[in-house]
């Protein structure tokens, strides 16, 4: 159809007087809509609207399937497809996939090096706008921005601290035992968005996320990257004796231990794996490193650093909880332990961290993840996750002959 409202410089046509308007700052290069927090100007209201929501922190578009919140609807879109697994665009140098070509073509620059962003205030640059605009910020000292900069959050329980207020509300469930996310087939409750979607995957039966190589499915992201090693020619773990590499921090560390006999009939230094001609050669070059660890090349500021490093390499537990006997190698470790006793509640399920008071409770639970379902009944097909379950089954059957 025709178009009345006509751009005197270029031609093009428009049916909205208010379009034409907008497009004419293309032009003028005019950039009426000012931002109120940092100096940034804006063509259009809605690029305005959008900017003003990374200060005001405001979240309006909201994922149905994991209740995760975004400024832009864009960035919603590209979220859902991660609940969709796929992920069609493929690094060629170490094969990770992105759902998008927007995504790729940032993760590309890791590998290249780019950093086309530059900051017009400083010498540096950056991969991303977003990375760049952040840092802009840094530089408006005592602006409103300043004062809409939030610190860094504490837990009033064991003093982490947190970026982000809906990391720390995370973290705090850990100690309060919430579990504000409910499943609405079976009614468990979990502490987090991402456990609630690994637990759906028990009665969906889907397992989201796929390798891009095999095309095998995994209920995990973190199984996913485990698994993706075996595709990957990447060694990042090598030995300090003889430079060979290996895929895994284990079989690393088994390969090491083959070493041990060899250097200790040598002059080696325990810290750094040199070895020397002579044991004078060796004692010079001791002083260089102190508090080192004697099984791996780590060094630290402070003695106790050491010892509680060490305790990694040779199991050493000397926290003992004193109502279960169970045993820590560091002392925060039992305190957060001992609070599970204080809540009644000292089992937890690796999966989504629900805690029991006893560990029957716990394997019964279980059987929600595993499907295994041991109780049967005596007069019909049906089998049950625990043999309460079957008791109130059997009653239904004793109705129905009375």
């Amino acid at each position: 159809g025709e178009k009345p409202f006509m751009c005197t410089h270029c031609g093009r046509g428009f049916n909205q007087k208010s379009a034409l308007q907008i497009h004419m700052f293309k032009h003028s290069g005019q950039k009426p809509h000012k931002c109120p927090y940092c100096p940034q100007e804006f063509k259009k209201p809605s690029d305005l609207v959008r900017h003003i929501r990374v200060h005001t922190q405001e979240r309006p578009y909201k994922c149905q399937t994991c209740h995760k919140s975004f400024s832009v609807k864009t960035s919603l879109t590209t979220h859902a497809r991660t609940h969709l697994g796929y992920k069609a665009f493929k690094c060629q140098i170490c094969l990770k996939s992105f759902s998008t070509p927007g995504s790729l073509k940032i993760h590309l620059r890791v590998h290249t090096g780019s950093r086309p962003f530059k900051c017009n205030q400083c010498e540096l640059s950056f991969r991303t706008a977003s990375h760049r605009h952040n840092h802009i910020l840094s530089h408006m000292r005592g602006t409103a921005h300043k004062r809409l900069r939030k610190p860094r959050k504490d837990c009033l329980l064991c003093s982490k601290r947190f970026k982000k207020s809906s990391h720390l509300r995370q973290h705090v469930r850990t100690h309060t035992g919430e579990k504000p996310y409910q499943c609405n087939q079976c009614g468990l409750s979990v502490s987090s968005a991402s456990n609630l979607k690994t637990h759906m995957s028990v009665h969906t039966g889907l397992k989201a996320h796929q390798c891009t190589t095999c095309g095998q499915y995994f209920g995990s992201n973190n199984t996913l990257k485990r698994h993706m090693t075996t595709h990957s020619d990447a060694r990042p773990y090598m030995c300090p004796y003889c430079q060979k590499t290996f895929k895994t921090n284990p079989t690393c560390k088994k390969h090491i231990a083959t070493h041990k006999s060899e250097i200790n009939e040598q002059f080696g230094c325990k810290s750094c794996h040199k070895v020397f001609q002579s044991p004078s050669e060796l004692e010079l070059n001791g002083p260089v490193h102190p508090n080192v660890c004697q099984y791996c090349p780590k060094s630290f500021q402070k003695p106790s650093d050491l010892a509680r490093h060490v305790r990694i390499h040779t199991g050493d537990k000397p926290f003992t909880c004193s109502r279960c006997g169970k045993s820590f190698s560091l002392k925060s470790t039992l305190v957060v332990h001992e609070k599970a006793h204080l809540q009644n509640k000292m089992f937890r399920c690796h999966i989504c961290d629900i805690m029991y008071a006893s560990k029957a409770s716990l394997k019964v639970h279980m059987r929600l993840h595993t499907g295994a379902k041991p109780y049967k009944c005596s007069l019909c097909p049906m089998t049950f996750r625990a043999s309460s379950h079957r008791k109130s089954h059997m009653a239904t059957h004793m109705v129905m002959r009375t």
